[in-house]
C-alpha cells in the first residue's frame, strides 16, 4: 500500500523542476546581450508510474528530461559555409580598397597626370631642341615619372608583405582556436559524463566555430559523446581533446605557404579570409604568373615561315636579317625559328638559320615536292616543342599568294578553326603579303585579314617589303604584340602579381621604346644617345621600382633629340613625344593601356565589393533565423517566468495541504476525551 506521503513527494517535485525551470530562465535573461549565448529551456517529463491493486496506476510527478539549448544545426552549418565566402570576398574588397588608395588617380598626383608632363616635355624639347633650360625640364619629368612608378613598386611591395605577415597572424588565430575547441571537447566530455549537460561550453565552441568557418574552409561533426571533431581538406584539426597546429614556411622566397606541423604535406584551403589573404598576396609558387611574381619577361619565340615560291626571295632575305637585328636592339630576347612552305612540304629549317645567322643559308636546304596549304603550317607549329615555357610567340608568314594557295579553296570555318589553333598557342600572327589578299582571296574566299585580326596583330603589304623602314616596322609591330603579352592577365584573381605584371608591362614598355629611338639620335656633342631609362638592378629587366635615369644624362647635353646631328633637329625628341599616340600595346596605346589598367582593376574591385555585400546579407538574414529560434526574447522569458513562478506557488499549496492533512491525522484524530 503506497505511503501517505506520496502526494508531498509529488508536489517536492514539482516545486523542484520549477525552481530548476526558474533559474534556467533566470540564465537566459543575464545573457540576454551575451550574442555567443543559445537559449536554454527545461524539458519536463513526468516521472514513472506506481502500479496499484485492480490494475490502476499512479503518477509519481515530473521530473526535469533535460535542459536543452534552441538551436537549429542546419542554420549554423549554413551560417557557417556562407561565412566563409563572406571572410573569402571581405579579405579581397579590403585589398582592393588599398590597391586603389595606393594607385591615387583622382589626385593631380597620379601616374597619368605625370605621363601626361614626361610626353609635353619631349614635345616642347623638340621645339627647341638645344634649350638647356627644356632640357633641364624634360630631365625633371623623367624623374617624377620614375620616382612615381618607383613608390608605386614599393607600396605595392610593401601591401604584398603585409599580406604576408596577415597570412601569418590568421594561421596563428586557427592554431589558437584549435586549441580552445579541443579544451572545450574536454571539459564537455568530463562534465557530461557526470551526468550534467555542458551548455554554456557548447557556446563557446559554437562561437569558435562561428570564427574558425570566417577564417578557413572546415568540415565538423559532434559525436555523440558531445565532442566535437573539426577537419580542414580532409586533415583533422581537431579530434576530441586533441588538436593539430598548421605553420608558416618560407618557399624560397620572402612569403610563406602553409603546412601542417610536422609534416611536410600543404594545407588545402578552399575558402575564408585566409584563401582571399592568399589570392590577393598570390601564391607566389604556384601563380598565373609563371615567370615569377609579376616581373616582366622579355623572351619573344619567332616563327619565321616563307613561301619559298615568292618572287622577291632576296628582299625577303634582307628583311628578315634586318628584322633580327632590330628586334634585339628594342631591349627585347628573341629566338627564332625559320619553316618553309608553299611549293613544298612544310620543313623546319632552324638549325641552318640559327647557325650561319642568315636566312640565305638556309633557304637552300628547303625541299620543294608538292603543294601545302595553311593547316599544314600550323600543324607544323604544333609540333614544335621547344617553345620557351611563357615566352611571348609570334608568327610572321611572308607569301605573295592569298590564303588559300594557288588552288586550294578555304570557307570561312577553316579559318575559324585556323584562328582558334593558334589562339590555344597563344600564338600572334603577322602576314606579309599581296595587299590584294588582305581581306578576300582570289575566288571571293576571306583574305588574310581573318588570321591577323583573329589572333590581334597585322597586315602588311609585301610591296612595301624593299622599304628601308620595313624590318623596323615589323619588329615594331613584334615588340607592340609583346607588350599587350606581358601585361596580359586573365583575371584578378591573384590581385598584387596581376597588378605588378599590368605595371611592369607598362613601364618596361615606356623605357624600351623611348630607349630604341633615344639610341638613334645624337647629343649636341655629335655623339650617338645611349639608353634613356636604365635599370636598378641590371639583373632585372626595366619595370616598377627598377628603372632610373641614365646617369650620363646629368650632363643635359647628353640628351640625344637630333636625328641628323644639327643642333636645330629635334625630330628624334619629336618621335618620342609621338609615342604617345602610337599602338605601343598591339592594340592599345599608353594612355589607353593605363586607362585599361585603372579600369579593370576597378571592375574586379566593384566584383569583390558587391560579392562582399551580397554574403553578408545572406549571412545576416541566416544569422537573423539563427537568432529567431535561438536568441534571448525578455517577453518570453517573462512570459516563462509568470508560468513557472505559478506551477511553483500551485506545487507549493499542495505541499502545504497535505502538511495541513499530515498534521490533522497525527495530531487530532483518535484523540479521545480532549
Amino acid at each position: 500500500m503506497r505511503s501517505t506521503f506520496s502526494g508531498l513527494s509529488i508536489a517536492i517535485s514539482g516545486l523542484y523542476v520549477n525552481k530548476k525551470a526558474l533559474d534556467t530562465t533566470s540564465h537566459n535573461i543575464a545573457n540576454v546581450n551575451n550574442p555567443s549565448y543559445v537559449r536554454q529551456q527545461v524539458i519536463q517529463s513526468t516521472s514513472g508510474y506506481f502500479n496499484l491493486p485492480g490494475g490502476f496506476q499512479i503518477g509519481s510527478g515530473v521530473t526535469i528530461q533535460q535542459i536543452r539549448q534552441i538551436r537549429d544545426e542546419f542554420l549554423d552549418l549554413k551560417y557557417r559555409l556562407e561565412s566563409g565566402r563572406h571572410g573569402y570576398w571581405a579579405a579581397r574588397n579590403m585589398v582592393f580598397e588599398q590597391v586603389q588608395g595606393i594607385l591615387n588617380e583622382l589626385s593631380n598626383s597620379g601616374l597619368q597626370k605625370v605621363m601626361d608632363q614626361f610626353w609635353n616635355g619631349w614635345e616642347e624639347l623638340s621645339k627647341d631642341p638645344d634649350n638647356l633650360t627644356v632640357r633641364g625640364l624634360l630631365k625633371e619629368r623623367a624623374i617624377a615619372f620614375i620616382e612615381t612608378v618607383n613608390h608605386l613598386g614599393q607600396q605595392i611591395d610593401n601591401l604584398q608583405i603585409n599580406l604576408n605577415k596577415e597570412i601569418q597572424i590568421k594561421v596563428k588565430e586557427i592554431n589558437d582556436i584549435a586549441k580552445r575547441i579541443a579544451k572545450l571537447n574536454e571539459n564537455i566530455l568530463v562534465y557530461e559524463v557526470k551526468g550534467y549537460k555542458g551548455n554554456d561550453y557548447r557556446d563557446d565552441r559554437n562561437a569558435l566555430l562561428d570564427r574558425l568557418s570566417e577564417l578557413v574552409n572546415i568540415e565538423y561533426k559532434e559525436e555523440a559523446n558531445g565532442v566535437v571533431n573539426v577537419s580542414i581538406g580532409g586533415k583533422m584539426l581537431v579530434n576530441g581533446k586533441f588538436y593539430t597546429e598548421m605553420e608558416t614556411r618560407q618557399n624560397g622566397s620572402a612569403f610563406v605557404d602553409i603546412f601542417w606541423k610536422d609534416i611536410s604535406e600543404k594545407v588545402n584551403i578552399e575558402d575564408g579570409e585566409l584563401l582571399g589573404l592568399i589570392h590577393s598576396r598570390g601564391d607566389v609558387q604556384k601563380t598565373i604568373l609563371a615567370e615569377g611574381n609579376g616581373t616582366v619577361n622579355k623572351e619573344v619565340d619567332v616563327v619565321i615561315a616563307v613561301d619559298i615560291t615568292s618572287s622577291n626571295m632576296n628582299d625577303i632575305n634582307n628583311m628578315i636579317n634586318k628584322y633580327k637585328d632590330d628586334l634585339k636592339n628594342r631591349g627585347l630576347e628573341p629566338r627564332f625559328k625559320l619553316v618553309t612552305f608553299g611549293d613544298g612540304s612544310v620543313k623546319d629549317i632552324t638549325k641552318g638559320f640559327v647557325e650561319a645567322d642568315k636566312f640565305t643559308a638556309s633557304l637552300s636546304q628547303a625541299a620543294e615536292v608538292g603543294n601545302e596549304d595553311l593547316s599544314s603550317l600550323i600543324s607544323e607549329i604544333e609540333s614544335m616543342n621547344d617553345f620557351r615555357a611563357n615566352a611571348h610567340k609570334k608568327l610572321i608568314i611572308i607569301t605573295d599568294e592569298n590564303i588559300g594557295g594557288n588552288s586550294n579553296v578555304i570557307s570561312d570555318n577553316e579559318i575559324t578553326n585556323y584562328v582558334d589553333r593558334l589562339n590555344r598557342l597563344d600564338i600572334f600572327a603577322t602576314v606579309i603579303s599581296d595587299s590584294t589578299y588582305q581581306y578576300t582571296g582570289d575566288i571571293g574566299e576571306d583574305g588574310w585579314d581573318g588570321i591577323t585580326d583573329g589572333t590581334s596583330d597585322k597586315f602588311f603589304s609585301i610591296k612595301d617589303i624593299t622599304r628601308d623602314d620595313f624590318a623596323e616596322k615589323i619588329s615594331q609591330e613584334t615588340t607592340n604584340t609583346a607588350s599587350k603579352f606581358m601585361g596580359s592577365v586573365k583575371n584578378f584573381l591573384e590581385i598584387i602579381p596581376s597588378i605588378k605584371k599590368k605595371l611592369n608591362a607598362f613601364v618596361n614598355t615606356i623605357a624600351r621604346n623611348v630607349n630604341y629611338i633615344h639610341k638613334k639620335g645624337k647629343t649636341l656633342f655629335g655623339t650617338p644617345g645611349e639608353n634613356f631609362f636604365v635599370a636598378i638592378n641590371p639583373d632585372r629587366p626595366i619595370e616598377v621600382g627598377n628603372i632610373t635615369l641614365n646617369s650620363n644624362l646629368d650632363t643635359l647635353n647628353n640628351i640625344a633629340v637630333s636625328q641628323s646631328g644639327d643642333r636645330g633637329d629635334g625630330r628624334i625628341a619629336e618621335k618620342i613625344a609621338q609615342l604617345r599616340n602610337e599602338y605601343l600595346f598591339a592594340d592599345m596605346n599608353s594612355d589607353d593601356y593605363y586607362r585599361d589598367i585603372i579600369s579593370s582593376i576597378g571592375v574586379a574591385a566593384n566584383e569583390a565589393v558587391l560579392m562582399e555585400q551580397s554574403q553578408k546579407i545572406l549571412v545576416s538574414q541566416i544569422d537573423d533565423k539563427r537568432k529567431s529560434i535561438s536568441a534571448v526574447s525578455l517577453d518570453e522569458e517573462m512570459t516563462d517566468m509568470l508560468k513557472y513562478q505559478h506551477s511553483y506557488v500551485a506545487s507549493s499549496r499542495v505541499v502545504n495541504a497535505i502538511d495541513e492533512m499530515i498534521d490533522n491525522i497525527i495530531n487530532r484524530m483518535g484523540v479521545v476525551g480532549r
